[in-house]
């Protein structure tokens, strides 16, 4: 099977590196054979727009049977302990639509759909059909330019998209797997409660190695991939 392994940047993917003997083929790009895959390993950057271009270039010139994103997320449910692992089955590219008098209206509000494939649409939320088969929390998640850390801001997001999860580049990696017609799981360690921005609190190596950590056992016990 050719997988390919996404995370932001490389502290979310050190131990994917070693344990799977990637060796670098391009900036910000490792391949490597292991466990009878051939495994592909994107660091796209920070952000919807880095992940959507880096993405974009990687499946224009191969082909993939599973995509695994995985990094760290903040979390608004402020009981989900720090370093826990959470699969993200929908995810919202929450920013999208406009401001009225009245509010916020998405994009199906405004009549736009982000993705059609067929007689299906996506909106703002773009949903996974296949989630994994492993037994851990699947959330929601959101997916932000700009990390929530302000009081009314966190109230207002927490309030209109009912998430756990957030990240910088989650709905990014939903459309392309989706648009592409490929199988895909989203795992997330969780750094941070999503609070007025206390950057102190944040666990961030814990996060990403819990999270890494999870992905290599699951592919050990073939329960991905």
């Amino acid at each position: 099977m050719n997988i390919l392994l996404v995370t932001a940047v490389a502290v979310e993917s050190r131990q994917l590196r070693t344990a799977l003997s990637l060796q670098e083929t391009a900036p910000g790009q490792f391949a490597g054979e292991a466990q009878g895959h051939h495994f592909t390993l994107l660091h796209t950057g920070v952000g919807i727009v880095n992940a959507a271009y880096r993405l974009g270039q990687i499946l224009a010139r191969q082909p993939f049977d599973l995509g695994i994103q995985l990094g760290i997320a903040g979390s608004f449910d402020l009981e989900l302990p720090l370093g826990t692992v959470v699969e993200i089955t929908r995810d919202a590219f929450s920013e999208m639509g406009a401001e009225q008098p009245g509010g916020f209206m998405d994009m199906e509000a405004m009549g736009f759909a982000v993705l059609e494939k067929g007689e299906k649409r996506w909106y703002n939320w773009l949903e996974n059909p296949t989630p994994s088969p492993c037994v851990l929390p699947k959330v929601a998640g959101i997916t932000v330019n700009t990390v929530h850390g302000e009081a009314t801001s966190i109230e207002a997001a927490a309030t209109r998209w009912q998430a756990t999860a957030e990240t910088m580049e989650g709905a990014a990696f939903f459309y392309a797997m989706l648009r592409e017609g490929i199988p895909f799981y989203a795992f997330r360690g969780i750094s941070n409660h999503v609070t007025p921005r206390t950057r102190g609190n944040w666990e961030v190596a814990l996060a990403a190695d819990q999270a890494q950590a999870f992905v290599l056992e699951a592919l050990h016990k073939e329960r991905i991939g």
